[in-house]
């Protein structure tokens, strides 16, 4: 265009870039919007300049995805119409840069009154899930979800779009715990392969432990995370394995551990296990109880001494995914072996 202008909309054309590499727009200090190349590293887009870009000189600057900015420099003058209504511009007024599981996920924005707009969700190439928002008649819109706590830690790529253009964004799925990790069926039949999935720091060696209905170990392997952080683990159910509820443990070499519960035969009972991130304590220390269990329950916690004497009685809440925490001050303790027994109803996991 002969003139840039404020609240205008510029086409932008790009090459020489790589092929489907990411790109991040900037006005100054302020991303504008995040695009893809195509397979020949071009790419075409709109480029919306803000009400709230200062007239005069400013710092375009096209981040790749090396961390390299190539950059000019934009000569931007005052609106045509200083009351242009951008209400119904199509674009994102909101949106965090990282989430916790069991958290909201808040994403606002503009478009024309009462239009769609379509919200996909990927992790690498994998659609996770879709949703579809409506603008309002103000041409308003908003996104309001909790982050369930089975989704997978990690960077998702977010597609916003209408019918004229689309944006890419990426937000961090963060969690409380170390790491995370599920099985990929709820219950398992013979000759089925059970599949323990999850994700832990990147190249980080762990040790997993298979656990039987009665809690005794009947697999123990070691198995390494790849540089994203990703981990699988899988083995056959053979005619051996009795029906029950089994749990599959993953400790990292420091001891922080995650658990996953799945049936085998039948569909799982409700199962606790406890994780503890490491088997010996000072008493100036604080003790982190994490467990595995029935998911949105209040679970009874009790710590016993070696003469059967109880320290110390409490509880915890589990999240919808099952997983909960408490944390204990050990300040008054004896030296000596103690015991910390978790229960809900009549099951119970012990750890020393």
């Amino acid at each position: 265009p002969e003139k840039i202008r404020i609240a205008s909309s510029e086409r932008l054309v790009g090459n020489g870039f790589n092929p489907n590499e990411v790109l991040q727009l900037f006005l100054n200090d302020t991303m504008l919007e995040s695009i893809t190349t195509d397979q020949n590293g071009n790419f075409i887009t709109k480029l919306n300049i803000p009400t709230t870009a200062k007239i005069g000189i400013n710092d375009f600057q096209i981040k790749r995805q090396d961390g390299v900015y190539e950059s000019t420099k934009l000569k931007i003058n005052d609106s045509l119409n200083r009351f242009y209504e951008t209400e119904h511009r199509f674009g994102i007024t909101t949106i965090p840069e990282t989430v916790k599981l069991e958290d909201t996920l808040n994403i606002s924005g503009t478009a024309k009154a009462q239009s769609g707009v379509i919200l996909s969700f990927k992790a690498g190439n994998v659609l996770e899930n879709k949703h579809v928002v409506v603008a309002d008649t103000a041409g308003k819109w908003i996104y309001d979800k909790t982050i369930g706590s089975d989704i997978l830690v990690g960077v998702k790529s977010i597609i916003i779009e209408n019918d004229q253009k689309r944006i890419l964004k990426n937000i961090t799925v963060t969690s409380d715990f170390v790491f995370q990790m599920t099985s990929l069926s709820n219950q398992y039949d013979i000759g089925d392969t059970v599949t323990i999935t999850g994700t832990a720091e990147a190249n980080q060696k762990l040790i997993l432990t298979i656990k039987d209905p009665k809690s005794d170990t009947i697999l123990f392997d070691t198995i390494q995370a790849d540089g994203s952080g990703k981990f699988e683990y899988k083995f056959p159910v053979t005619s051996t394995f009795t029906s029950g509820t089994y749990a599959a443990i993953v400790k990292t070499l420091n001891n922080n551990s995650e658990a996953a519960i799945f049936g085998i035969g039948s569909a799982p009972t409700d199962k606790i296990v406890v994780l503890l991130d490491q088997l010996n304590f000072q008493t100036t220390a604080d003790l982190t109880l994490r467990v595995v269990g029935p998911s949105s329950s209040t679970l009874n916690v009790r710590i016993i001494d070696s003469g059967d004497n109880i320290k110390v009685t409490d509880t915890l809440t589990t999240n919808s995914a099952g997983n909960g925490q408490i944390t204990l001050d050990l300040n008054g303790y004896k030296s000596g072996v103690y015991r910390a027994v978790v229960s809900y109803t009549s099951i119970e996991d012990i750890a020393k």
